[in-house]
């Protein structure tokens, strides 16, 4: 007795209950919905490849390089720090103490520095400390980079360690403070002009 072939339309365990029939049907759609949308994202996988071989697109895994510039100037004209009028100095008249000015960044780098001009700087970090703050941060004290009395202008340049620096807004403090064995003789006054980040 020859066997009876099986229907094509026929579901593949034999049985041809609605139920049975819609299930199967429901079965074939999901598993060929399945394969058009891996068919689909591994096309756009491919294209997307090709691409980016070809120049066309930037992967977005790419570093986008970011040039900065040589340098950020954050104050020019000359600041009076201290708490007694001098007539050496520009302007005569002590300002604000301590100073503080904010300053944008655009991109990272492992070697930035703080430059400046001063005038009258007492040598030495003991004396008249001069302390410097970068995003709350202490940096180093002014004085230690100028190694005797600046009646002339002079210009230093001070490292900013790194990680301090960050992407977006950015904030400098240069406090002036007494001698912290003889705090009778006051804050020393000082005169700083050109305040910029260099970048090296």
């Amino acid at each position: 007795m020859k066997n009876r072939q099986q229907q094509p339309n026929t579901p593949p365990d034999g049985n041809t209950s609605t139920g049975g029939v819609v299930g199967w049907f429901l079965r074939g759609l999901n598993d060929n919905l399945l394969f058009q949308i891996a068919a689909v994202i591994l096309l756009a996988i491919v294209g997307y490849v090709v691409s980016v071989i070809s120049g066309v697109m930037v992967s977005p895994f790419e570093a986008t390089p970011v040039t900065l510039p040589a340098s950020i100037l954050i104050y020019e004209n000359c600041y009076h720090l201290g708490d007694a009028t001098s007539p050496g100095l520009c302007p005569n008249a002590p300002q604000t103490n301590p100073f503080e000015g904010k300053f944008q960044v655009k991109g990272t780098s492992d070697s930035a520095y703080i430059r400046l001009t001063v005038k009258d700087v007492t040598p030495g970090e003991i004396q008249r400390p001069i302390r410097i703050y970068v995003n709350g941060i202490f940096v180093d004290f002014l004085n230690r980079y100028v190694r005797e009395d600046t009646p002339d202008s002079k210009e230093i340049e001070i490292p900013i360690p790194k990680g301090i620096l960050r992407i977006g807004e950015n904030n400098i403090l240069i406090f002036a403070s007494p001698n912290i064995q003889v705090p009778q003789q006051g804050i020393d006054d000082f005169e700083f002009r050109n305040l910029e980040i260099v970048f090296k």
